[in-house]
């Protein structure tokens, strides 16, 4: 697999263990399925059920996929 895809399952797998806040427009989940709100995410300002270890892992693997990214486009 490259980097980018498992930047994106690590990215993926930590954002399922968070669950995020059920907004259309999620930071930590993404696009909501189903019933959802469009009240604005709130995952990073009120994150009574997130720990800083989660938001670090999640942290991580943003940058992982960020330098993912990066080496693509150097490539291209």
């Amino acid at each position: 697999m490259s980097k980018l895809a498992d930047a994106i399952a690590m990215y993926d797998s930590v954002a399922d263990e968070l669950g995020g806040c059920g907004d259309g427009y999620c930071i930590i989940k993404g696009r909501a399925n189903g019933q959802h709100t469009n009240g604005g995410c709130r995952c990073l300002s009120y994150p009574a059920d997130v720990s800083p270890f989660q938001l670090k892992k999640l942290a991580r693997a943003a940058r992982m996929m960020r330098d993912a990214i990066a080496e693509n486009e150097k490539g291209a």
